[in-house]
């Protein structure tokens, strides 16, 4: 057909295993021995979040639009800082410009679904002001 172009992809995948604390800094998440101004349970909340996040993201990206567009977005750094919710809606309008606001609902739904909070999906959205509110959650009771 005129106008379309095939192209093949070829992803590579590789899996490593590692410990919690190799996790944790390799996602950039913080390590309760180097931040002991925070208490143990305040730290806990904001670690588990950050994980949920970052796992919300890869699985809404992933379950909606491919593992192929997840890799894209990884390689690009598009979930290199996952609690700055401007920076990505700005990166994910460039490419995806008005389904952007799709995307960002379905990860703030999983995010709500991982953490045992409920989602409205009637009330007015906002990317940010949903990742405020999960963080504010995750600070008070256990996520």
């Amino acid at each position: 057909m005129p106008g379309i172009v095939s192209r093949n992809i070829l992803i590579e995948v590789r899996v490593r295993v590692m410990s919690p604390t190799q996790l944790r800094k390799q996602l950039g998440a913080p390590n309760p021995v180097q931040n002991s101004g925070l208490g143990n349970s305040a730290l806990a909340g904001e670690t588990e979040f950050f994980l949920a996040l970052k796992q919300s993201m890869s699985d809404g990206i992933r379950d909606s639009m491919g593992p192929q567009i997840l890799s894209m977005l990884q390689n690009r750094g598009f979930l290199d800082n996952p609690d700055a919710a401007n920076q990505f809606h700005s990166q994910l309008s460039i490419l995806f410009g008005n389904g952007t606001s799709v995307l960002e609902k379905i990860i703030i739904k999983e995010l709500y679904r991982r953490l045992n909070i409920s989602y409205d999906s009637n009330s007015q959205f906002d990317y940010g002001a949903a990742l405020v509110y999960a963080k504010e959650v995750c600070s008070v009771r256990p996520c």
